[in-house]
C-alpha cells in the first residue's frame, strides 16, 4: 500500500513540502485483510478527498478509509491548507498597515504597524485576534494567524507638559496648572505678583501661541498649547516717590515760615525694598533735631544726620531743624597768670557761655597779672590771624574753645625728684627755663624697679604732665613746679627673689612734633598703652610700626616683646568742623559727602569727585582742584553741588545721583551740555 499527502493552497496549487497530517496504516497487509486507514489531520487543514492514484478517482471524503486488500494500491490524500482573512482599521489620529503579503495561513506571522499623526501617539491594538499579538501595546508587532482577524489601531492625543517660570524668582507666582495638555488646548493662566511687586508681561519661550484676544500684557493670559511649552511671567518692583523738605522750628517746636534751614541730599525715585539714604545739610546757624515721616500724624524717626529708610511705599520725609546757639569756652593757663574779658564777661579762671547766635561778633581780651606775660591764644572753631595778640575779635560760626596762655616774665624752675630716692638710673629735665608749654622730661628705672607715675603736690600729676603714667612725657613750664617720679619694686627681678624677665625699649614718636606729641615711651614687657596728642588745628591720623591694637585710635595699646618704635601721624582737622570721623581714614560731611583723608597734605579721595586737592576758606567755603576736570573750582556749603571754574568763569552742576568716583556727570551752563568725565 502506497500513500501520500498533498496540501493545496486556496488556488489548488500544491504547497511543496507542506504536510498537513499523517495516516495510520498497518505495517504488513496480506491478501484478503480488511484495511482501515485513519487520517490524523493537523490544525489549519481540511480534508478534500482520498484519491485512488491507479484510477485517478476520488474514493472518500471521510477521515477514515476502509477496504479489503485484494491487490497492491496507491492512495493519495488531498488536503486544503486553511486560509484566513485579516482586516485593519484605525481611530482618528493615525494610520495602520499590514506589512506581510497575503494570503494568510495557519500560524503565519503577520507584521502590522501603526503610525500616529503629528501631536498624536499610539495607544493599543483592539479587536478580533488582538489576543494573538506579540504586544498589543506596541505600534509595530506581529499577529499569529489562527483565525479570521479584524484589528483596530487606537490612537490618543499626545500629552504635553506646560512649564511656567517667574522672573525674577520670588517676585510673584501664577495660578495652578494641569500636569498635561493636548495639542490645541486653550489654556488660561493668571500672574500673581507679591506685595510691592508688579506684573510686567508674559514671554512665550517655546511651543505656545497667544490667543486672538490676548497679548503679552494680558492677565489672565489665554494661549494655545503647541507642544511641550514654556512661559515666563515677568515681574518688577514697584517704584515709589520720595518727597522731602526742611522745616525750621522755634524752641517750642512751632514751625517758622520763610526761613532756609538747610537742604536734604537724596534720591527722588526708589524701587520696592530699596534702602533709601538721605542726608541733611544744615544751614549755618541751625542745628538738626530729627527726621519725621509725614503720614497723618508725623512719626518721629532718627536723630542721626543720615537717615536710611526701607522703601515699601511713597515717602514724605521732613528734616526738622532749629536755630543753633553756639558755645564759647574760655580758659586761662595758668589761672594765676592773668584774667580775660569776653564781651562784658570777666574771666578769672574759666567761663563757658552757650548763648551766641551764628554770626554774632565776639571781642575777647587777655590781661596778664604782675610777673606774667601773655603768650598766645589757642583756639578751635575759628581762625585767629594773629594768635599772639591779646585782643581778638571774630564772628561766631561754630562752638569755640579759647585758651589764653600766660608765662612768667622770668625763668621757671622745675625740680624733679624720685621716690624711692635711689630708684632712678637717669632723670632728665630739671632746671631753670623760659616758658615752654611742652617741656620734655624723662626718667629710667634702675634694675629691680619699674616706673609707676609722676606726682605733683602729693597727688598723681594728671593734668599737670601730658601722661602721668609715662616715663617719657612733657610738662608745661608756666610756673615753678616740683615733680616726683614714683617707682615700684619689680616683682620679677632677681633682687626680689622672682624670675627675671627682660624689659624692652618702647619708643613712641611724633612724625611731626609741630602737629602733635606722644606719650608711652619706656622699658616694658607685655601690653602698654600709648597716646597721641594733636595740637590746635590738627588731629590724630594713624599709628605706624609695631603691633598696635587699633592703628586709627589716638589712645590704644601695643604689644612690647622686643625693642619697638612706633610713630604717630597727624593731619589738619577735617575739611569742615561739622565733619564726622568714621573709620579707617574716612570722613562724613552733611553737605560735602564722604571722603577719605589720611596724612598731613590736602589730597582727598571723594566718593563722587574722585581724587581732589582741597583748600579750605573759612568754615564752609573751599577751593578744590578736581583731577577729572583738570582745574580749580570754588564752592560753598550753600552752593554745592554747584561749582564755579576759576579759569573759564563758568558754573557747573554735579549730578550726585549718577556720579561716582569712576565717572563724573556734570552739566555745563556755558554750553548747555551734559558731560561725562572718567
Amino acid at each position: 500500500l502506497g500513500t501520500e499527502i498533498i496540501s493545496l493552497d486556496q488556488d489548488n496549487n500544491v504547497i511543496i513540502g507542506d504536510i498537513g497530517g499523517s495516516i495510520n496504516l498497518p505495517s504488513t497487509i496480506f491478501h484478503g485483510d480488511s484495511v482501515n486507514l485513519e487520517l490524523n489531520l493537523s490544525e489549519g487543514y481540511s480534508l478534500l478527498n482520498w484519491v485512488d492514484l491507479d484510477t485517478g478517482l476520488p474514493i472518500s471524503s471521510q477521515n477514515n478509509l476502509s477496504f479489503s486488500a485484494t491487490h497492491d494500491r496507491n492512495i493519495q490524500v488531498l488536503l486544503r491548507k486553511l486560509h484566513y482573512q485579516l482586516e485593519l482599521s484605525q481611530t482618528t489620529g493615525g494610520s495602520s498597515v499590514i506589512q506581510t503579503s497575503s494570503a494568510f495561513y495557519w500560524r503565519d506571522q503577520v507584521e502590522i504597524s501603526a503610525t500616529p499623526d503629528q501631536h498624536w501617539e499610539f495607544d493599543r491594538w483592539t479587536g478580533i485576534g488582538s489576543e494573538n499579538l506579540d504586544d498589543p501595546y506596541s505600534p509595530k508587532t506581529k499577529l499569529h494567524i489562527v483565525k479570521d482577524s479584524s484589528l483596530k489601531a487606537e490612537f490618543k492625543k499626545k500629552g504635553y507638559v506646560l512649564t511656567v517660570h517667574a522672573n525674577p524668582s520670588g517676585f510673584g507666582g501664577f495660578s495652578s496648572i494641569e500636569n498635561f495638555y493636548n495639542h490645541g488646548d486653550l489654556v488660561s493662566i493668571q500672574a500673581t505678583p507679591k506685595g510691592g511687586k508688579v506684573f510686567d508681561g508674559w514671554k512665550i519661550d517655546t511651543n505656545a501661541s497667544f490667543s486672538e484676544d490676548s497679548n503679552p500684557k494680558s492677565n489672565p493670559l489665554y494661549f494655545t498649547i503647541n507642544g511641550n511649552a514654556e512661559l515666563t511671567a515677568n515681574f518688577s518692583s514697584k517704584q515709589y516717590s520720595a518727597t522731602y523738605q526742611v522745616v525750621v522750628v522755634d524752641e517750642l517746636g512751632e514751625k517758622l515760615e520763610g526761613i532756609y534751614g538747610g537742604r536734604i541730599l537724596g534720591g527722588k525715585k526708589f524701587y520696592d525694598e530699596d534702602i533709601a539714604e538721605f542726608a541733611i545739610s544744615v544751614s549755618d546757624g541751625f542745628k538738626f533735631k530729627h527726621w519725621q515721616i509725614e503720614k497723618g500724624e508725623p512719626v518721629i524717626k532718627s536723630t542721626d544726620k543720615i537717615y536710611r529708610h526701607f522703601m515699601l511705599d511713597d515717602l514724605n520725609l521732613t528734616a526738622v531743624v532749629a536755630e543753633r546757639k553756639y558755645e564759647v569756652d574760655v580758659s586761662l593757663t595758668p589761672a594765676s597768670g592773668g584774667f580775660a574779658t569776653l564781651n562784658d564777661y570777666f574771666i578769672s579762671d574759666r567761663l563757658t557761655k552757650n548763648q551766641f547766635s551764628y554770626g554774632e561778633d565776639v571781642n575777647i581780651t587777655a590781661t596778664p597779672e604782675q610777673g606774667f606775660r601773655f603768650v598766645k591764644w589757642s583756639v578751635t572753631g575759628t581762625n585767629l590771624s594773629l594768635p599772639a595778640e591779646s585782643n581778638q575779635s571774630f564772628s561766631v560760626g561754630n562752638d569755640i574753645k579759647l585758651t589764653a596762655y600766660f608765662a612768667p616774665t622770668g625763668k621757671v624752675n622745675l625740680t624733679l625728684k624720685t621716690n624711692p630716692s635711689n630708684a632712678a638710673s637717669y632723670i632728665y629735665g630739671a632746671g631753670s627755663y623760659d616758658y615752654n608749654p611742652e617741656h620734655a622730661i624723662l626718667t629710667l628705672p634702675k634694675t629691680g624697679y619699674l616706673f609707676s607715675h609722676w606726682e605733683y603736690n602729693g597727688s598723681i600729676a594728671e593734668g599737670v604732665v601730658r601722661d602721668a603714667y609715662s616715663s617719657t612725657t612733657s610738662v608745661s613750664l608756666d610756673r615753678d613746679k616740683i615733680l616726683t617720679a614714683v617707682f615700684k619694686v619689680d616683682p620679677d627681678s632677681e633682687n626680689s627673689g622672682g624670675n627675671s624677665d627682660e624689659k624692652f625699649l618702647l619708643s613712641v614718636y611724633s612724625k611731626n612734633t609741630s602737629l602733635g606729641t606722644t606719650s608711652g615711651s619706656g622699658f616694658f614687657r607685655g601690653i602698654r598703652r600709648i597716646k597721641a596728642f594733636p595740637k590746635s588745628g590738627y588731629e590724630f591720623s594713624h599709628w605706624e610700626g609695631g603691633t598696635v591694637l587699633d592703628a586709627y585710635a589716638p589712645i590704644t595699646e601695643i604689644s612690647v616683646y622686643s625693642n619697638i618704635s612706633v610713630v604717630a601721624h597727624f593731619q589738619s582737622v577735617g575739611v569742615f568742623d561739622d565733619s564726622e570721623v568714621l573709620e579707617n581714614g574716612w570722613w562724613g560731611n552733611p553737605w560735602f559727602g564722604y571722603f577719605w583723608k589720611v596724612g598731613e597734605d590736602d589730597w582727598l579721595f571723594h566718593e563722587k569727585l574722585g581724587w581732589i586737592f582741597l583748600k579750605k576758606k573759612g568754615d564752609s567755603s573751599i577751593w578744590v582742584w578736581i583731577q577729572k576736570m583738570d582745574g580749580w573750582f570754588w564752592t560753598a556749603k550753600e552752593h554745592y553741588p554747584y561749582i564755579h571754574s576759576s579759569s573759564s568763569q563758568t558754573w557747573y552742576w554735579i549730578n550726585l545721583d549718577d556720579s561716582d568716583f569712576a565717572k563724573l556727570v556734570i552739566y555745563d551752563y556755558a554750553s548747555s551740555k551734559w558731560l561725562s568725565l572718567e
